[in-house]
């Protein structure tokens, strides 16, 4: 019986799944809580780089991803902006073609791209904590000048086969929630830092591995390459969270819209990237 077939299995009969129900919730909040709260009381000092940019900004910035739907000269566009680029982004980058800051919260991505990353500003750079816990301070060298957020998975094991559960965030200085995506993690720190009109580029929320899945090929861009993702589960998972980040921004009088072209992500408003460039 594969793992598929396993959930199928669980899902059907009520008993079981309530058990797996009951020992998730117990593993969440004995082990992911306590852990956190580990994070808080005893690792402070680890995330001071971060704490420092609270309320630091204001106006609107973009993050983006790197869909299909992306292009070089979108960054071009964007130079004058407050820009947030993510993962394989930054092959893309040179000398008058670079966000303002630079996002990573996977291993593979620092082992594909660590000379561009570490020739960047890394005062600008974040990065999860958990690639500094897999690598290691000799592998991953610049754990101390870059900036570090506590990316907390835990409330996706709340459920069993309908893993959509997750937070938003108000103190990313202590963690952000995961969203299956950095650009989720990056929308909590983005209003952290005191930004209140957001833009998504590049958010396809689309994973077809019969296609071109990022506008700059990388082997390790994301959790795309996870058998789990495919038959687009992550572009859906992706897309009920950011439903979270609709429902914690709204509340607070923040804007999000999307400006990627085309793309599965209707949750936020839809605006032309060149319109909006236009009106600042």
């Amino acid at each position: 019986m594969n793992k598929r077939e396993l959930k199928e299995f669980v899902l059907k009969h009520k008993f079981l799944y309530t058990l797996l129900r009951i020992y998730r919730i117990v593993r969440y909040y004995w082990f992911y809580i306590a852990y956190l709260k580990y994070q808080q009381i005893f690792c402070r000092n680890q995330y001071e780089n971060l704490r420092k940019l609270k309320g630091t900004c204001s106006g609107r910035c973009f993050i983006i991803g790197t869909g299909p739907s992306m292009t070089v000269e979108d960054l071009d566009l964007l130079q004058d902006e407050a820009t947030f680029g993510v993962n394989g982004l930054c092959k893309a980058f040179r000398p008058g073609r670079c966000t303002t800051w630079y996002a990573f919260q996977d291993e593979a991505i620092w082992i594909e791209n660590r000379d561009i990353i570490s020739h960047l500003d890394l005062s600008r750079v974040f990065y999860n904590q958990n690639v500094l816990r897999k690598l290691g301070r000799k592998n991953f060298f610049i754990w101390k000048d870059a900036v570090r957020f506590y990316n907390f998975p835990g409330k996706h094991f709340l459920d069993y086969g309908i893993d959509l559960n997750t937070g938003f965030s108000t103190r990313a200085d202590r963690f952000v929630y995961d969203g299956y995506t950095i650009m989720y993690s990056v929308l909590q720190i983005a209003m952290f830092m005191g930004f209140t009109e957001i833009y998504l580029l590049g958010a396809d929320c689309n994973y077809n591995p019969a296609e071109k899945m990022h506008f700059i090929e990388s082997s390790h861009d994301s959790d795309a390459n996870d058998p789990t993702f495919k038959n687009n589960a992550g572009g859906r998972s992706m897309i009920e969270c950011y439903k979270v980040a609709k429902k914690y921004a709204d509340s607070h009088g923040i804007k999000i819209f999307n400006a990627t072209r085309g793309g599965m992500l209707e949750v936020f408003e839809r605006v032309n990237l060149e319109n909006v460039l236009k009106t600042k």
